[in-house]
């Protein structure tokens, strides 16, 4: 995961050092650790649930990473304010990924850099597995996202060994490999697809679209600079 962080950031070519950066919708802190100890820069992480307090338990020692409780439609920042900034997979968890964008996107200094992930329906329908799951998530999601935790689980359960055998045996054997799923991760993966209140996807076509009208030139895919595109669904990056 660290790696391929890495490649979508592209913190290799364009380092961090020294400069601001925000990560917007943090979770528990485990990239934002990574990214800020690595790249020693000052990252601010941003998340708007209480996972911000397990963040700050696990990498309250990390002098390079600050923590704060915002949301990413009123965050406590002014315009211009980090050299670079990124959200991995979460606003298209909002009521509007547009509206989301459109916030983040004011964030970055001029000639600073955004990236934003967000999933895409092209990459839904990439393999009967894929076309599988959105079947199952039209019919499970609208129900599971009102249940309380302990609900959502017990009913996701005989998904998971689904997530698993995938997981670590077909996609690890395919040619762009893949992460090792345990229960925990399963768990994650099930509850990231069937849980959510808003679960919106957009091409990559979209997301240029909101970067351009936005200000944002020098655009780049990070499903088109050699990786894999089965591990980078709509995923965009641009110097503003």
């Amino acid at each position: 995961m660290y790696k391929y962080m890495d490649f979508t950031l592209n913190i290799d070519r364009r380092p961090v050092r020294d400069k601001m950066v925000l990560e917007m919708g943090i979770g528990i802190g485990g990239i934002a650790d990574h990214v800020s100890r690595r790249g020693e820069c000052e990252l601010v992480g941003v998340d708007l649930s209480y996972a911000v307090d397990a963040a700050r338990k696990y990498f309250g020692g990390n002098r390079f990473l600050h923590v704060v409780q915002a949301s990413v439609f009123a965050p406590p920042f002014r315009e211009g304010a980090f050299d670079f900034v990124y959200s991995q997979g979460v606003i298209h968890h909002t009521f509007s990924t547009k509206a989301s964008f459109d916030r983040l996107c004011r964030l970055p200094k001029i000639g600073g850099r955004l990236y934003v992930w967000v999933y895409n329906p092209e990459d839904e329908r990439r393999n009967w597995v894929r076309r599988s799951l959105m079947l199952l998530e039209s019919v499970i999601r609208p129900i599971c996202w009102r249940l309380p935790e302990g609900l959502q689980t017990a009913l996701l359960l005989p998904i998971l060994p689904l997530y698993i055998i995938y997981q670590n045996v077909i996609s690890r054997h395919g040619p762009a490999g893949g992460i090792r799923y345990g229960f925990k991760e399963a768990l994650h993966a099930a509850r990231d697809r069937f849980t959510q209140r808003y679960v919106h996807r957009h091409t990559d076509a979209e997301v240029c679209e909101w970067f351009r009208a936005a200000g944002y030139g020098e655009l780049q895919c990070a499903s088109r600079r050699g990786q894999p595109a089965d591990q980078c669904p709509g995923s965009c990056t641009s110097d503003g």
